[in-house]
């Protein structure tokens, strides 16, 4: 088998066997494959948007542009804050925002679990092909173990409070929808800072 299959095999295969545990989970009421898919593909588009969003970023703290290595403690916190963290984790609550948020289906806090979980592990398939690609297999190992697991942990705790704030919505507490928001961005951001 050529090397280069066998490469995006091991890229792809955490994505595929993670989003079949999270969508059996759903045992309330199961969403429709077209929107998982569509998820899906918001999770990849918003890959491309971190590209974006980061070369516009430099452009203001230039030390994002720069090897983690090369930067001092400070400058590596906020770069990995900042430059990697929040960036991704807002790229991808934006996706969630644009599809799930007024989704007809999004009737369940476990929806906007399901629905962030495809849209991280877009985001992870992506980057995973574009690190194995470069680094081999290797690469593909460790990050099956700690990437591929780490997006989806980010992405259940941005669903949870985005689930917490469409039922504040309903309850008309928008205060309470206000506040789960903000956590549905910060918490996940905090846990991939870490």
């Amino acid at each position: 088998m050529n090397l280069a299959i066998v490469l995006v095999l091991l890229a792809v295969i955490p994505t595929v066997l993670i989003s079949t545990l999270i969508y059996r989970k759903d045992i309330v009421e199961k969403e429709s494959s077209s929107l998982l898919a569509r998820l899906f593909a918001g999770g990849i588009l918003s890959a491309f948007l971190v590209i974006v969003v980061s070369s516009i970023a430099i452009l203001f703290i230039p030390f994002l542009g720069q090897e983690i290595s090369e930067l001092g403690y400070f400058e590596m916190f906020i770069s990995i804050f900042i430059g990697i963290a929040l960036i991704e984790e807002a790229c991808k609550w934006v996706i969630f925002d644009f599809i799930g948020w007024n989704n007809r289906e999004f009737n369940y806090v476990y929806d906007a679990i399901v629905y962030m979980t495809f849209i991280g592990l877009g985001f992870a398939t992506i980057e995973n092909i574009s690190y194995v690609a470069e680094t081999g297999i290797q690469t593909a190992i460790l990050r099956a173990v700690c990437s591929v697991p780490g997006h989806v942990f980010f992405a259940i705790h941005m669903g949870y409070y985005l689930g917490l704030a469409k039922q504040a919505k309903l309850n008309k507490r928008p205060d309470l929808e206000k506040k789960n928001k903000w956590l549905s961005l910060i918490i996940p951001t905090i846990y991939h800072t870490i």
